[in-house]
C-alpha cells in the first residue's frame, strides 16, 4: 500500500498500454471521480508505466483511488521504482493508493467489474477491501 484511506466511485481502467491507447477515441470510458485499476503487461518495463501514469492522472484529474496490479516478473519494476514513480504525482499522496495486487498479467488473478459503483479501504494495517455495489 502506498497511501491508506477509504474512497467510493465508478471503477474503470485496465491494462495500462491499452487504456492509454483508447484515450480520445470513442471507445474511451468517461468515468467521473474515477477509481482507476490498472496493470501492465510482460512487455512494459519501469518509465513506460511512469509515462502512462502521467497520462491517465491528466485524463482523470477527479480520480478518488489508484489500484495497481501485481508487476509481471520480466518488468523488473521493484517496489522501490515504483515508490519512486508514484511519488512524482502529489496527488497519489491525497487519496488511497493500493499496488501489487493480483490481477491483470500475472497469476492468480481476481476480476474486477468495471463501471461499477465501488468502495476501496486500505489500513496501514496491510488491509485492503474493495467492496462492489450495485448502481
Amino acid at each position: 500500500m502506498y497511501t491508506n484511506g477509504q474512497e467510493t466511485g465508478i471503477s474503470t481502467g485496465g491494462n495500462s498500454q491499452t487504456y492509454c491507447l483508447q484515450a480520445g477515441t470513442k471507445f474511451f470510458p468517461k468515468t467521473q471521480s474515477p477509481i482507476v485499476f490498472i496493470e501492465q503487461a510482460e512487455d512494459g518495463d519501469p518509465l513506460e508505466f511512469s509515462r502512462e501514469l502521467a497520462q491517465i492522472l491528466q485524463i482523470h484529474t477527479d480520480i478518488k483511488a489508484l489500484v495497481i496490479g501485481r508487476f509481471p516478473t520480466v518488468n523488473e519494476m521493484s517496489e522501490q521504482k515504483l515508490r519512486a514513480i508514484l511519488d512524482k504525482f502529489l496527488i497519489l499522496k491525497t487519496i488511497p493508493v493500493i499496488y501489487d495486487l493480483d490481477f491483470g498479467h500475472t497469476q492468480p488473478i481476481f476480476t474486477v467489474p468495471l463501471g461499477q459503483n465501488i468502495m476501496v479501504t486500505a489500513s496501514s494495517s496491510d488491509k485492503i477491501k474493495v467492496n462492489v455495489q450495485e448502481i
